[in-house]
Order: C-alpha cells, then sequence, then structure tokens
C-alpha cells in the first residue's frame, strides 16, 4: 500500500498567511495544473443516469434494444442471403457427396436461423424473416429430392 503525504507535492514551497484573526495557515503555491480536484457526492442516493444526448436511463435501454433488434434481422438476413447461395452451389455441384455436405450446411443455417429468428420483438421483422426461411428450406426440399437415392 502507497502512503499519501498531506503535506505540500515535493519541490513547491509552502507560504503562511495570516488571518485578521491571528491564526496562521499554510498554503501551497503549486501550479494550477497540479491541484486536485475531488468529485463531489451526488445527493441522490441514486441519481438518474443520463447518456451524452440527454436520453434517460430507460430511454437508452429501449433504443439499445431496438439496435440489437436491427442488427439481429440484418443478421439473419445475410445468413438466409448466404444460404440462398449455398443452394445455388449446390444445384450445380457435380458430385452428390459435395451438393450433400452443401445441403446440411443449410439444414443447420435455418436451424439457427429459426432459432435466433423467435427472439426479435418486432412483429413484422419476425414475420418476413419467417417467410423468408420458409422460401429456402423450400427450395432446400427440393434439391434434396434431387439427391436422394430412388431405391431401384
Amino acid at each position: 500500500m502507497v502512503k499519501r503525504s498531506v503535506g505540500p507535492l515535493a519541490g513547491y514551497p509552502q507560504h503562511w498567511r495570516v488571518d485578521s484573526g491571528g491564526c496562521g495557515r499554510a498554503e501551497n503555491s503549486t501550479p494550477a495544473r497540479a491541484n486536485l480536484h475531488l468529485i463531489p457526492k451526488p445527493a441522490e442516493s441514486h441519481p438518474v443516469r443520463r447518456s451524452p444526448d440527454g436520453v434517460s436511463g430507460s430511454g437508452l435501454l429501449e433504443r439499445l434494444r431496438r439496435q440489437n433488434d436491427e442488427a439481429l434481422v440484418t443478421f439473419l438476413e445475410v445468413d438466409l442471403d448466404l444460404s440462398d447461395t449455398i443452394l445455388k452451389a449446390a444445384e450445380m455441384a457435380i458430385s452428390a457427396v459435395h451438393a450433400g455436405a452443401a445441403l446440411e450446411k443449410v439444414r443447420q443455417s435455418l436451424r439457427t436461423i429459426r432459432r435466433l429468428g423467435s427472439r426479435i420483438k418486432d412483429p413484422a421483422a419476425r414475420m418476413r424473416i419467417h417467410q423468408r426461411t420458409n422460401r429456402v428450406e423450400r427450395h432446400l426440399n427440393t434439391i434434396s429430392m434431387l439427391y436422394q437415392p430412388t431405391g431401384l
């Protein structure tokens, strides 16, 4: 533990001033940048925290939730785009093994999209993601039928 002195800062002289009542006190002649500023204790026990733009804590929390929801929707839309691209690649695949691996990746992706899509708060965005997921899944099922063994 470090001990700190309450006396004058090292290297700065101390001056004495005598008040009108005859009492003397010491004053430090430190430069302004060396003065320590104490943070005042808040008057309230639980102050309302505000962001720099003046939004209260609950408004800030709601704005962050909305931004999180928008980011989730954007992520899921990009994931659906990627799933579409993988399905197109599976359609053009020469080997059934490569096509099967691509189709399995799309199945895993759709499971993740459905799980995360249930967390979207905006009903319109949730419905849009759900409908698009259904379209990709129908496309997946159509392509999967091409690579299934016929049993002959």
